[in-house]
């Protein structure tokens, strides 16, 4: 499954950033980003910290990237 599920993805991420390890939970969702997925990370309580960190902002915008690619394939 690891790598490529987002969902053990997010896990990580969470359980990093709940240890106070937010590079290596940047790193899972970038990751997690890159695979395209999108979505409320930012709605996440375990996450919402890490949206505040200079280092989320590629995450960010890999995320709306993502979105946008969903967006289009539904269209």
């Amino acid at each position: 499954l690891y790598p490529a599920s987002p969902g053990a993805l997010l896990r990580l991420a969470r359980v990093e950033a709940a240890a106070g390890k937010p590079d290596e939970a940047i790193a899972h969702l970038t990751t997690y980003a890159d695979l395209g997925m999108a979505g409320g990370l930012a709605e996440d309580p375990a996450l919402k910290p890490l949206t505040l960190l200079t280092g989320f902002a590629p995450v960010a915008a890999g995320l709306a990237a993502g979105n946008s690619r969903g967006l289009a394939a539904g269209a």
